[in-house]
């Protein structure tokens, strides 16, 4: 094996390293296999939240939880796609 190419690195300059040799997956929404939520689904949490229906009722009509939709409305989740509405 051929060690010369590792230096020592604290973690976040492992990360900046790996990014900036393009080594990373992107994981977020519909790229993450365990994503329940598709791109479309968004601006319809969305809409229907801006009606009144309650988080655990538009995670029902989506089969997810009432925190998945809460992060989808607050931005903490699909922060692309919710930007748009916040």
């Amino acid at each position: 094996m051929n060690y010369y190419h590792l230096f020592l690195g604290s973690q976040k300059e492992n990360i900046l390293d790996m990014h900036r040799k393009g080594r990373h997956s992107n994981q977020s929404g519909e790229n993450n296999n365990n994503a329940k939520l598709k791109k479309e689904d968004i601006p319809v949490i969305f809409r229907l939240f801006s009606r009144g229906w309650s988080r655990a009722r538009i995670g029902r009509k989506f089969k997810v939880g009432y925190a998945a939709i809460s992060y989808v409305v607050s931005g903490k989740t699909w922060i692309e796609e919710s930007r748009r509405f916040l």
